[in-house]
């Protein structure tokens, strides 16, 4: 922090605010009212930090002049920092899960580049390659040294490349020198790519206490009272409630949303949830389960895909039973082979994942509860997710990080809204 803090002031002459947002509670509606003018929000961190900063948007009604927010990845050695810009460029392979394109052939594997911070101010490059004859190590590799270690019998040729499957460029360099790079494509190069990542906004109803209330919920069949606690139009959630003046007076609507998930679930993750869910206009869904997780595109690469993604193991279960099965035709069975069910089950697995900036959430119904062996479906997709709390101490998780008490007869609307859009880069 203390060398990102020097190179935006020293070399870059910006005036910076040091916030730390949940320590403090704050959104950016009190930095808005402080006076401070605000063009860029940087999170120093991880994927958690970058998820932080972005908590700290209030809802808009307009998407005009709000702020990029920019992450930097500053523990390249331990994280990866999927939403941060990082020392190296990111390549295809590592959001292949986006594309759904087939995997690279191992031979085909690009080179893993690490960062080892050091005191020195040289930056060193090493080559670390095994071959069939074990593992070795070159330091300052030079390529004609490099050709001469293969020792293959091949003639040397203009490029040399590693006949190794595992290989990898560590670099050593400076923390201050490895901050600098980064601020540098960010500002002045602008080498990076730019993300539009959609937002969760969250709506609260609470339970009403008033006689009322209550003579409504009691009286009539379970439709009835499913009418008057969950579809009645006093539970909407339109575009004008994105205002940050409502937000910061308590009027339903909180003032952080969540750019990669939110878990609906009991405080005790080991005890049912119970609840009411709708999707859209879909029909109610009375829910039985370890709780309702609700994924944005971003989040589609995250706890929703690999609650969701298909092992190989069970995949090709699956396929063999559906083979042997005694309605499928044997002829159609002789040409499947491993090949061909193993692209079909990560095709399954890639089509899990959907764009950062699509206007959708999913809806996962996590361990589902049933009588019956199989369930319809468990998954759902929309614009809008009505949950009814049916449990007396739920919680509502924003991000992993933020927590919210729902009460029983609580009402959760959340929602997607294309005005209500984030900025970031990679």
């Amino acid at each position: 922090m203390d060398a990102l803090m020097r190179h935006l002031k020293e070399r870059y002459n910006l005036r910076t605010i040091v916030v730390k947002a949940q320590s403090h509670n704050l959104v950016l509606s009190d930095l808005e009212r402080s006076g401070f003018s605000l063009d860029l929000i940087i999170s120093a961190g991880g994927d958690g930090t970058f998820l932080e900063a972005a908590a700290l948007l209030p809802p808009s009604q307009t998407s005009i002049q709000r702020p990029w927010i920019v992450g930097l990845n500053t523990d390249p050695e331990r994280s990866v920092g999927a939403m941060c810009m990082s020392y190296f460029k990111r390549g295809g392979m590592v959001f292949r899960r986006y594309s759904g394109e087939q995997r690279t052939e191992p031979d085909d594997t690009p080179k893993q580049n690490m960062i080892r911070f050091t005191e020195s101010d040289a930056l060193v490059r090493k080559e670390c390659a095994s071959d069939t004859t074990g593992e070795k190590e070159w330091n300052n590799l030079t390529q004609a040294s490099f050709c001469e270690a293969q020792n293959d019998g091949s003639e040397t040729q203009d490029h040399c490349t590693v006949i190794s499957k595992h290989v990898a460029n560590i670099y050593n360099i400076t923390y201050d020198d490895y901050v600098g790079s980064l601020l540098e494509r960010l500002i002045v190069k602008r080498d990076y790519v730019p993300v539009a990542r959609q937002k969760i906004r969250i709506k609260m109803f609470k339970r009403q206490s008033s006689a009322e209330q209550e003579t409504a919920t009691n009286t009539g069949d379970s439709t009835t009272i499913e009418d008057n606690l969950f579809c009645g139009t006093e539970s909407n959630f339109t575009e004008d409630d994105l205002d940050a003046e409502a937000c910061a007076s308590g009027d339903g609507v909180i003032p952080y949303g969540a750019v990669n998930d939110i878990i609906i679930a009991d405080k005790n993750f080991g005890k049912t949830f119970y609840g009411l869910v709708q999707v859209d206009a879909l029909p109610i869904i009375r829910v039985k389960s370890s709780g309702v997780l609700v994924s944005t595109g971003t989040g589609s690469t995250a706890w929703a895909y690999n609650m969701c993604k298909m092992s190989m193991g069970n995949g090709f279960r699956m396929l063999n039973h559906l083979i042997n099965h005694k309605s499928f035709p044997k002829e159609a069975a002789k040409i499947i082979d491993a090949k061909m069910m193993r692209e079909a089950i990560e095709e399954h697995n890639a089509s899990l994942v959907f764009d950062a900036s699509q206007n959708t959430l999913k809806c996962i119904i996590r361990e589902s509860i049933s009588e019956t062996s199989t369930v319809d479906a468990t998954s759902f997709m929309g614009r809008q997710v009505k949950l009814l709390s049916l449990s007396k101490n739920a919680r509502l998780v924003i991000d992993g990080s933020r927590i919210v008490k729902v009460d029983y007869g609580d009402v959760v609307v959340l929602k997607t809204f294309e005005s209500d859009t984030i900025w970031s880069c990679v």
